[in-house]
């Protein structure tokens, strides 16, 4: 979902930088990345997410909740900017202190096995379309 995305607002002409954290090295910042994988972005999402993106693709979100000193100098870099990311495993509050508020959707094969207190809006129908504006 995330590579397409990518495509997406590369081909309406904007910088979008994917960043997958189970590529980044131990200590690595967003300009590492970049000089390490920028062949691999471009081959996602059609540039090569240049070191000043204003929007960062962020796949294997969950990493952060393990390995959070690992990737420090990573979330330094990307704060303050647009930041669409996957997680399979979601702490909101957690996410909140790295990132800031944001806008939560979840996308799950299956329904929640108890409520999703913080969730605004919660979408369960992967393999389907859907359009979500935000105002």
């Amino acid at each position: 979902m995330l590579r397409k995305l990518g495509l997406y607002l590369s081909r309406a002409g904007k910088d979008v930088a994917y960043v997958k954290l189970e590529w980044v090295k131990y200590g690595w910042d967003l300009g590492e990345y970049i000089k390490h994988y920028g062949v691999k972005i471009r081959e996602f999402v059609g540039n090569d997410g240049g070191m000043h993106s204003a929007i960062v693709l962020l796949d294997d979100g969950e990493l952060l909740w393990s390995y959070s000193s690992a990737y420090k100098n990573l979330i330094r870099d990307i704060r303050g900017r647009q930041i669409i990311a996957a997680f399979r495993e979601f702490d909101a509050d957690t996410a909140t202190l790295l990132f800031g508020d944001g806008f939560i959707m979840y996308l799950q094969r299956k329904t929640a096995t108890k409520p999703l207190v913080k969730t605004p809006l919660g979408l369960g129908f992967i393999g389907k379309t859907a359009e979500v504006v935000v105002i």
